[in-house]
């Protein structure tokens, strides 16, 4: 596992408002009639991941990465509470590989990943939108 967080993001008519929530990413509204059970069992959400790209990037490939990002991003925080309550992930589950996602590199910053990942939840809030329904 990569330990790894995502961006916040804000939406464009809420960049100067600072009363409004960041959240993590937004609900693709676009047709992925490629993947089994879209719409119905499953939802794409668009993210950007934040990590050590430069460390990370010496010893594995691009796909690795991105799997072992999901994998981190996939595991529950530890309860406070012990063993008596159990923990969900923050940003619920996400299928263990993206559907896309690129690497990129802007100028004067850290590299980051965008991508486009499969989650079995409808609505979050951690994320913008809610999934379309078919």
């Amino acid at each position: 596992m990569i330990p790894c967080t995502l961006r916040r993001y804000l939406r464009p008519y809420h960049k100067h408002d600072i009363k409004a929530s960041p959240r993590f990413g937004q609900y693709v509204q676009s047709l992925f009639h490629s993947v089994k059970g879209y719409g119905k069992k499953c939802w794409a959400v668009s993210v950007e991941i934040d990590l050590d790209y430069a460390v990370a990037s010496q010893t594995q490939s691009d796909e690795e990465i991105i799997k072992n990002c999901i994998e981190y991003l996939n595991t529950p925080p530890k309860s406070k509470y012990g063993k008596r309550r159990r923990r969900r992930a923050l940003y619920g589950t996400f299928r263990a590989e993206p559907y896309r996602f690129w690497v990129k590199r802007p100028e004067g910053e850290s590299p980051y990943i965008q991508a486009l990942l499969l989650t079995g939840t409808k609505e979050n809030d951690k994320f913008w939108g809610d999934g379309p329904l078919l």
